[in-house]
C-alpha cells in the first residue's frame, strides 16, 4: 500500500500551519515564481518542484516561516533527502553550524544560504557570523 503524502507525516509538525491562508498564498506565489527544484537547477538538472520547503525548519525557527529567504522549491525526493539530513538536529545554532561546515552544506544554494544567514543575524536568531 502506497503511503498517502501529507505535510505532517514527515515534518512532525502541526499541519494546521499549512492550511493557513497566509501560508497557502505565499506558497502559491513562491512556487509560481520558482517552479523548478532549486537544488537540482544549480547543476543544470531540470525537474518540477512540488514542495515549498523551509530551509531552516519551522520547528527550529518559527520566526522565519513566512520569510521568502528561508524558502526553496524542491521535488518530493529532494525534500525527503534534505529533511532526513537535518532531522536529529534540535537547535538552530547546530543547524547553522552544519549548514556552514557539516552535513547540511548542500541543502540550499550558496546564494540562498548567504541571504538566510544575513536574515538570521538581522533578526537576532544567531550569534554565528
Amino acid at each position: 500500500m502506497k503511503k498517502k503524502f501529507n505535510n505532517s507525516s514527515w515534518t512532525n509538525t502541526d499541519s494546521s500551519f499549512y492550511q493557513k491562508k497566509e501560508w497557502r498564498s505565499l506558497r502559491k506565489k513562491y512556487i509560481d515564481e520558482n517552479p523548478l527544484d532549486e537544488l537540482k537547477l544549480q547543476f543544470g538538472i531540470i525537474e518540477a518542484g512540488v514542495i515549498v520547503d523551509h530551509i531552516i525548519p519551522r520547528r527550529l525557527a518559527e520566526e522565519l516561516e513566512f520569510e521568502e529567504d528561508n524558502l526553496q522549491t524542491l521535488s518530493f525526493l529532494s525534500h525527503q533527502q534534505k529533511t532526513a539530513q537535518g532531522q536529529k538536529i534540535d537547535n538552530i545554532e547546530d543547524y547553522i553550524h552544519h549548514m556552514k561546515k557539516g552535513k547540511l552544506q548542500n541543502i540550499c544554494t550558496e546564494e540562498k544560504k548567504e541571504k538566510l544567514f544575513k536574515l538570521l543575524i538581522e533578526k537576532g536568531l544567531t550569534t554565528i557570523s
